[in-house]
């Protein structure tokens, strides 16, 4: 795949310019919402599941993995927000 150097950004009228960047920003986005929920996949994963006994999770795995879920994203949301009043 070929990346975008600065001089060619530079050949592009401003509205082809704002276009690529907001199309970069949001393909970082999607990258970071994916890498999040592997890293809470895998965290959860070694955490609530001891052995592996059908196709599906059970009752206590499943509510380990809501519970896991939950925790790790509030203590993100918290981090931000302390992040955020520091700036």
């Amino acid at each position: 795949m070929e990346s975008i150097t600065p001089q060619a950004l530079e050949n592009l009228d401003q509205n082809s310019r704002q276009e690529i960047i907001q199309f970069m920003e949001a393909e970082r986005s999607k990258a970071k919402i994916q890498e999040t929920v592997h890293t809470f996949t895998n965290l959860c994963w070694n955490k609530c599941v001891k052995k592996i006994n059908s196709a599906q999770l059970d009752g206590s795995e499943q509510q380990c993995f809501t519970d896991c879920v939950g925790r790790y994203l509030d203590t993100n949301i918290d981090i931000v927000k302390i992040i955020q009043q520091q700036q």
